[in-house]
């Protein structure tokens, strides 16, 4: 498994709104590759007759995600509410959804498509009260 950038054919920014000091969101239309046999893909190891998005990866492109669009360069210290509630497979097109919120220190992430959540949760800043 591969903490790798996420394998996407197409990250297309749907949505944003950076016009707050407090928070700013994005969200992200993402392509997953249909490649789930890659030595180093994010799919290695999980699992080999029904290949399964580790919900290690999921968190690691929230944080590489929420870095590169909406700047936040902050060290998470802790999960709250996290929920893997539905499968990601290899091929799959979702949307990511990116809301910081800079008084609190906190990222909220949500993966999603027609309707359904596949996994949702916050992240905290490390150097924040709670």
């Amino acid at each position: 498994m591969s903490l790798q950038s996420p394998p996407v054919l197409r990250a297309n920014r749907l949505d944003s709104r950076l016009d707050s000091s407090l928070d700013s969101r994005v969200e992200l239309e993402l392509q997953l590759s249909p490649d789930r046999d890659r030595a180093d893909g994010p799919f290695e190891g999980h699992f080999p007759e029904h290949a399964v998005l580790p919900g290690l990866i999921q968190l690691h492109w929230v944080v590489e995600l929420a870095q590169r669009h909406l700047q936040v360069g902050a060290r998470f210290r802790d999960l709250v509410g996290v929920k893997f509630q539905k499968v990601i497979q290899p091929g799959q097109r979702l949307n990511l959804e990116l809301e910081w919120n800079d008084a609190l220190g906190e990222l909220r992430f949500r993966y999603h498509a027609s309707g359904d959540t596949y996994s949702s949760g916050k992240l905290r800043v490390a150097d924040r009260a709670a």
